[in-house]
Protein backbone atom coordinates (compact mmCIF):
# COMPACT_ATOMS: atom_id res chain seq x y z
CA UNK A 1 0.00 0.00 0.00
CA UNK A 2 1.41 3.44 -0.33
CA UNK A 3 1.01 5.91 1.98
CA UNK A 4 1.79 9.93 2.12
CA UNK A 5 5.46 10.75 2.20
CA UNK A 6 6.92 6.89 2.66
CA UNK A 7 6.49 5.55 -1.08
CA UNK A 8 10.22 4.80 -2.56
CA UNK A 9 10.11 5.94 -6.52
CA UNK A 10 12.45 3.91 -8.32
CA UNK A 11 12.79 4.92 -12.35
CA UNK A 12 13.81 2.53 -14.91
CA UNK A 13 14.70 3.57 -19.08
CA UNK A 14 14.64 0.84 -21.19
CA UNK A 15 15.35 1.02 -24.86
CA UNK A 16 15.20 -1.45 -27.74
CA UNK A 17 17.64 -0.71 -30.72
CA UNK A 18 18.43 -2.89 -33.80
CA UNK A 19 22.52 -4.27 -33.60
CA UNK A 20 24.46 -6.97 -35.64
CA UNK A 21 25.19 -9.74 -32.98
CA UNK A 22 27.53 -12.09 -34.31
CA UNK A 23 26.91 -15.75 -31.96
CA UNK A 24 27.75 -19.06 -31.60
CA UNK A 25 25.33 -21.38 -31.29
CA UNK A 26 25.25 -24.90 -29.69
CA UNK A 27 22.23 -27.60 -29.01
CA UNK A 28 23.89 -29.70 -26.17
CA UNK A 29 21.34 -32.58 -24.70
CA UNK A 30 18.67 -30.69 -26.02
CA UNK A 31 19.75 -27.71 -23.97
CA UNK A 32 20.33 -24.28 -26.60
CA UNK A 33 23.34 -21.97 -25.72
CA UNK A 34 24.90 -18.71 -27.60
CA UNK A 35 28.20 -17.67 -27.21
CA UNK A 36 28.41 -13.75 -28.26
CA UNK A 37 31.62 -13.39 -30.97
CA UNK A 38 30.81 -9.60 -31.35
CA UNK A 39 28.20 -6.73 -31.39
CA UNK A 40 27.61 -3.81 -33.58
CA UNK A 41 25.48 -0.98 -33.10
CA UNK A 42 26.76 2.11 -35.52
CA UNK A 43 24.63 2.41 -38.04
CA UNK A 44 23.35 5.02 -40.55
CA UNK A 45 20.11 6.13 -42.09
CA UNK A 46 18.88 7.09 -45.71
CA UNK A 47 16.69 9.75 -43.66
CA UNK A 48 19.76 10.97 -41.51
CA UNK A 49 21.15 14.74 -42.13
CA UNK A 50 24.01 15.61 -43.91
CA UNK A 51 25.11 12.04 -45.04
CA UNK A 52 28.00 11.88 -47.30
CA UNK A 53 26.00 10.55 -50.06
CA UNK A 54 24.99 12.45 -53.32
CA UNK A 55 21.04 12.84 -53.52
CA UNK A 56 20.90 10.75 -57.16
CA UNK A 57 23.21 8.12 -55.24
CA UNK A 58 20.88 7.93 -52.06
CA UNK A 59 17.69 7.54 -54.41
CA UNK A 60 19.21 4.38 -55.57
CA UNK A 61 19.65 3.30 -52.11
CA UNK A 62 16.27 1.54 -50.80
CA UNK A 63 15.48 3.63 -47.74
CA UNK A 64 16.36 1.45 -44.36
CA UNK A 65 18.56 1.44 -41.74
CA UNK A 66 22.08 0.34 -42.74
CA UNK A 67 25.11 -1.47 -40.69
CA UNK A 68 28.73 -1.75 -42.24
CA UNK A 69 30.78 -3.87 -39.10
CA UNK A 70 34.32 -4.23 -39.98
CA UNK A 71 34.29 -7.99 -39.35
CA UNK A 72 35.58 -10.47 -41.59
CA UNK A 73 35.56 -14.76 -41.24
CA UNK A 74 36.02 -14.77 -37.77
CA UNK A 75 33.01 -12.92 -36.79
CA UNK A 76 31.51 -15.91 -39.43
CA UNK A 77 30.84 -13.18 -42.24
CA UNK A 78 32.71 -12.41 -45.29
CA UNK A 79 34.76 -8.77 -44.99
CA UNK A 80 31.85 -5.58 -46.47
CA UNK A 81 29.25 -7.23 -45.93
CA UNK A 82 26.74 -5.01 -45.01
CA UNK A 83 23.18 -5.16 -42.46
CA UNK A 84 20.04 -3.21 -43.83
CA UNK A 85 16.59 -2.74 -41.41
CA UNK A 86 14.03 -1.58 -43.80
CA UNK A 87 12.37 2.11 -43.23
CA UNK A 88 9.09 -0.13 -42.71
CA UNK A 89 10.08 -2.02 -40.66
CA UNK A 90 11.93 0.58 -38.64
CA UNK A 91 8.18 2.00 -39.11
CA UNK A 92 6.03 -0.81 -38.15
CA UNK A 93 8.29 -1.09 -35.22
CA UNK A 94 8.33 2.04 -33.78
CA UNK A 95 4.32 2.66 -34.13
CA UNK A 96 3.52 -0.86 -33.15
CA UNK A 97 5.70 -0.30 -29.66
CA UNK A 98 4.92 3.26 -29.17
CA UNK A 99 0.93 2.20 -28.89
CA UNK A 100 1.90 -1.16 -27.01
CA UNK A 101 4.04 0.30 -24.75
CA UNK A 102 2.87 3.50 -23.90
CA UNK A 103 0.01 3.44 -20.74
CA UNK A 104 -0.55 3.65 -16.87
CA UNK A 105 -1.03 1.66 -14.31
CA UNK A 106 -2.69 2.85 -11.19
CA UNK A 107 -4.11 0.94 -7.79
CA UNK A 108 -7.73 1.72 -6.79
CA UNK A 109 -7.41 -0.26 -3.68
CA UNK A 110 -5.39 -3.70 -2.38
CA UNK A 111 -8.08 -5.43 -4.59
CA UNK A 112 -8.36 -3.58 -7.37
CA UNK A 113 -6.55 -2.13 -10.29
CA UNK A 114 -6.23 -0.39 -13.63
CA UNK A 115 -4.39 -0.71 -16.73
CA UNK A 116 -5.42 2.02 -19.03
CA UNK A 117 -3.41 2.39 -22.41
CA UNK A 118 -3.16 5.55 -24.75
CA UNK A 119 -4.09 3.86 -27.30
CA UNK A 120 -7.99 1.96 -27.07
CA UNK A 121 -7.57 1.04 -30.44
CA UNK A 122 -4.89 -1.30 -30.07
CA UNK A 123 -5.77 -4.87 -29.51
CA UNK A 124 -4.79 -6.32 -26.26
CA UNK A 125 -2.98 -3.06 -24.99
CA UNK A 126 -4.83 -3.12 -21.30
CA UNK A 127 -3.58 -6.70 -21.22
CA UNK A 128 0.14 -5.95 -22.50
CA UNK A 129 0.41 -3.36 -19.55
CA UNK A 130 -0.81 -5.43 -16.69
CA UNK A 131 1.59 -7.81 -17.81
CA UNK A 132 4.49 -5.96 -17.95
CA UNK A 133 3.32 -4.31 -14.24
CA UNK A 134 2.28 -7.02 -12.33
CA UNK A 135 2.17 -10.55 -14.32
CA UNK A 136 4.20 -13.46 -14.15
CA UNK A 137 6.86 -13.53 -16.74
CA UNK A 138 9.19 -16.61 -17.03
CA UNK A 139 12.70 -16.05 -15.76
CA UNK A 140 11.42 -12.52 -14.18
CA UNK A 141 11.25 -12.07 -10.74
CA UNK A 142 7.71 -10.08 -10.15
CA UNK A 143 8.42 -8.50 -6.65
CA UNK A 144 12.11 -6.62 -8.31
CA UNK A 145 12.60 -3.62 -9.64
CA UNK A 146 14.50 -5.13 -12.24
CA UNK A 147 11.41 -7.11 -13.45
CA UNK A 148 10.61 -4.28 -15.97
CA UNK A 149 14.21 -5.01 -17.34
CA UNK A 150 13.88 -8.58 -17.78
CA UNK A 151 10.42 -8.19 -19.43
CA UNK A 152 12.15 -5.70 -21.94
CA UNK A 153 14.74 -8.16 -22.57
CA UNK A 154 12.32 -11.06 -23.34
CA UNK A 155 10.48 -9.02 -25.43
CA UNK A 156 13.65 -8.14 -27.38
CA UNK A 157 14.72 -11.18 -27.43
CA UNK A 158 10.99 -12.16 -29.29
CA UNK A 159 11.50 -9.62 -31.94
CA UNK A 160 15.14 -10.57 -32.57
CA UNK A 161 13.82 -14.51 -32.93
CA UNK A 162 11.05 -13.46 -35.67
CA UNK A 163 13.66 -11.53 -37.55
CA UNK A 164 16.01 -14.65 -37.51
CA UNK A 165 13.20 -17.14 -38.44
CA UNK A 166 12.15 -14.77 -41.43
CA UNK A 167 14.78 -15.65 -43.15
CA UNK A 168 14.41 -19.71 -43.31
CA UNK A 169 10.90 -19.26 -43.23
CA UNK A 170 11.04 -17.23 -46.89
CA UNK A 171 7.17 -17.62 -46.83
CA UNK A 172 7.25 -21.32 -46.21
CA UNK A 173 9.80 -22.24 -49.71
CA UNK A 174 12.01 -24.76 -49.09
CA UNK A 175 13.52 -22.80 -52.19
CA UNK A 176 14.01 -19.86 -51.55
CA UNK A 177 15.05 -20.15 -47.63
CA UNK A 178 18.19 -19.65 -46.68
CA UNK A 179 19.32 -22.54 -44.51
CA UNK A 180 22.28 -22.10 -41.44
CA UNK A 181 25.18 -23.97 -42.09
CA UNK A 182 27.52 -25.74 -39.48
CA UNK A 183 28.07 -29.13 -37.94
CA UNK A 184 25.06 -31.28 -35.87
CA UNK A 185 26.26 -33.74 -33.35
CA UNK A 186 24.19 -36.64 -32.45
CA UNK A 187 24.61 -38.56 -28.93
CA UNK A 188 25.06 -42.84 -30.13
CA UNK A 189 25.34 -45.48 -27.48
CA UNK A 190 27.56 -48.49 -28.99
CA UNK A 191 29.59 -51.54 -27.46
CA UNK A 192 32.70 -51.71 -27.71
CA UNK A 193 34.95 -54.69 -27.40
CA UNK A 194 38.03 -54.93 -26.15
CA UNK A 195 39.69 -58.58 -26.33
CA UNK A 196 42.15 -57.90 -23.16
CA UNK A 197 38.86 -57.47 -21.23
CA UNK A 198 37.96 -61.23 -21.87
CA UNK A 199 41.15 -63.11 -21.49
CA UNK A 200 40.65 -63.83 -17.59
CA UNK A 201 37.24 -65.17 -18.50
CA UNK A 202 38.21 -67.09 -21.65
CA UNK A 203 41.60 -68.36 -19.47
CA UNK A 204 39.22 -69.50 -16.72
CA UNK A 205 36.34 -71.10 -18.93
CA UNK A 206 39.62 -72.99 -20.51
CA UNK A 207 40.77 -73.91 -17.31
CA UNK A 208 37.38 -75.18 -16.24
CA UNK A 209 36.71 -77.19 -19.58
CA UNK A 210 40.33 -78.68 -19.15
CA UNK A 211 39.68 -79.57 -15.75
CA UNK A 212 36.18 -81.43 -16.27
CA UNK A 213 37.65 -83.36 -19.32
CA UNK A 214 40.72 -84.40 -17.56
CA UNK A 215 38.36 -85.94 -14.25
CA UNK A 216 36.01 -87.89 -16.93
CA UNK A 217 39.24 -89.27 -18.29
CA UNK A 218 40.59 -90.04 -15.46
CA UNK A 219 37.61 -91.35 -13.94
CA UNK A 220 37.21 -93.75 -17.14
CA UNK A 221 40.62 -94.70 -16.54
CA UNK A 222 40.08 -96.15 -12.47
CA UNK A 223 36.18 -97.47 -13.72
CA UNK A 224 35.10 -94.66 -10.97
CA UNK A 225 30.99 -94.38 -10.92
CA UNK A 226 29.68 -91.16 -12.33
CA UNK A 227 28.05 -89.76 -9.65
CA UNK A 228 26.11 -86.97 -11.68
CA UNK A 229 23.84 -90.18 -12.53
CA UNK A 230 24.20 -92.86 -10.18
CA UNK A 231 21.85 -93.72 -7.62
CA UNK A 232 23.85 -94.54 -5.12
CA UNK A 233 24.64 -90.65 -3.21
CA UNK A 234 20.46 -90.41 -3.17
CA UNK A 235 20.42 -93.49 -0.92
CA UNK A 236 22.98 -91.59 1.79
CA UNK A 237 21.11 -88.32 1.62
CA UNK A 238 19.45 -86.60 4.34
CA UNK A 239 20.88 -89.78 6.63
CA UNK A 240 21.93 -87.13 9.69
CA UNK A 241 21.12 -87.33 13.10
CA UNK A 242 18.84 -84.48 13.78
CA UNK A 243 16.24 -83.03 11.01
CA UNK A 244 18.92 -80.07 10.20
CA UNK A 245 21.99 -82.02 9.37
CA UNK A 246 22.42 -83.10 5.83
CA UNK A 247 25.18 -85.72 4.80
CA UNK A 248 26.56 -88.96 6.50
CA UNK A 249 29.57 -89.69 8.38
CA UNK A 250 32.15 -92.14 6.55
CA UNK A 251 31.47 -94.89 8.70
CA UNK A 252 27.73 -94.87 8.23
CA UNK A 253 28.50 -95.09 4.28
CA UNK A 254 30.55 -98.18 4.88
CA UNK A 255 27.70 -99.72 6.73
CA UNK A 256 25.12 -98.91 4.49
CA UNK A 257 27.20 -100.11 1.64
CA UNK A 258 27.64 -103.68 3.33
CA UNK A 259 24.13 -103.75 4.19
CA UNK A 260 22.95 -103.59 0.42
CA UNK A 261 21.59 -106.85 -1.12
CA UNK A 262 21.08 -106.56 -4.81
CA UNK A 263 20.58 -108.99 -7.55
CA UNK A 264 20.77 -109.37 -11.46
CA UNK A 265 17.54 -110.31 -12.94
CA UNK A 266 15.91 -109.75 -16.89
CA UNK A 267 13.14 -107.66 -17.16
CA UNK A 268 11.38 -107.08 -20.76
CA UNK A 269 14.42 -108.23 -22.51
CA UNK A 270 17.08 -106.17 -20.57
CA UNK A 271 19.43 -106.98 -17.51
CA UNK A 272 18.44 -105.02 -14.82
CA UNK A 273 20.19 -104.76 -11.38
CA UNK A 274 18.02 -104.60 -8.12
Amino acid sequence: MFTENTTKWHATECSIQPIIHSFNATVTNNIYNETTIATWETSWATWDQDLNISDSELQKIPAGMYFNPPWGLEQGITPNTSFMFSDLAASSLDTFFQDLFTGVWFMRSMYSSSFIPSSLNMYAAPDFIQVMAIGNITGCDVGSMDKLQCAMENVAAAVTKSFRDSVFIADSDPVSASMAVGRAMASVNYVEVRWQWIVLPGLVWVLGAVTLVGSMWKSRGVRAPKWRNDPVPLLFLFRGRGEDAVGVAEREVEEKAEGLRVRLYESNGRMALG
